[in-house]
């Protein structure tokens, strides 16, 4: 799976509401939910809500509302489609399996180990 080249957002339906489909700190569940149905309403009319989808499984987007699907959704859609242990945004590099058994290009790997080493400095 690929995401979708750049300039879908500037047509998407949301442009101008991110307010529906970022997860506040401190959010109850009436208006968490207010909130989803408002977004995936907005998803039902948006023009690229398939390459929001797309680009949100690729991406392993983890919050939020992104093509309709909330992330319990998109973690279900991920195990269904293969993605599970993908956590890599560019699909199209080689791939390497890390200790945890996730796929990530090298780059990600890089990246990954440079946040693990800054954890443990500020831990110690």
């Amino acid at each position: 799976m690929t995401a979708p080249g750049p300039g879908w957002r500037d047509r998407a339906a949301c442009a101008g509401r991110l307010d529906l489909f970022d997860e506040p700190d401190a959010e109850g569940p009436r208006q968490r939910q207010w909130r989803e149905d408002a977004a995936r309403r907005v998803c039902a009319t948006c023009p690229v809500q398939p390459a929001c989808l797309r680009f949100a499984l690729a991406t392993n987007q983890a919050g939020g509302i992104w093509g309709g699907l909330d992330g319990r959704q998109r973690r279900a859609e991920r195990r269904r489609l293969g993605l599970a242990g993908l956590a890599c945004p560019h699909p199209d590099s080689e791939l390497y399996a890390d200790a945890e058994g996730h796929r990530r290009c090298r780059a990600c790997k890089r990246a990954s180990d440079r946040q693990r080493e800054q954890r443990r400095r500020q831990a110690s």
